[in-house]
């Protein structure tokens, strides 16, 4: 989305309504792109639940186990504003890493989360070697 913005700006001419054609045209295929990468991501909720149901050890903790998985879901969409926030106030306020602290938090919450989804796959993999 700051790249929206950024294109956005960009197309504008000295603060008037004038809009670059060429500007005008990457911006609306730019937000085609972003469209097309959230309903991407969105289907990380579904497989999420495909795979709970996948490991879950006998059908009669399924309804357990997946209410233990939304509340942690719940819980990290409640936290991760406010850290996030936090994490950006600290490091721009004390100047941390050129105010860039957050950032260096946020890539390696990214790696860490990819690390445990090649995991998750890996041992998925391992299901069906018969």
């Amino acid at each position: 989305m700051p790249f929206l913005n950024l294109i956005a700006r960009w197309g504008t001419l000295e603060g008037r309504d004038n809009s670059k054609p060429l500007a005008l045209a990457v911006l609306w295929i730019s937000i085609a792109v972003v469209l097309a990468m959230t309903r991407v991501a969105f289907l990380a909720y579904s497989v999420n639940m495909l795979l709970i149901k996948r490991f879950t050890p006998d059908t009669s903790s399924l309804g357990t186990t997946m209410s233990l998985v939304q509340i942690c879901i719940c819980f990290s969409r409640a936290i991760s504003p406010a850290f996030t926030s936090a994490t950006y106030a600290f490091s721009v306020q004390y100047h941390i890493f050129g105010g860039y602290l957050w950032v260096i938090i946020m890539v390696l919450i990214g790696l860490t989360s990819s690390r445990f989804s090649a995991t998750v796959v890996l041992e998925s993999s391992k299901l069906y070697d018969v």
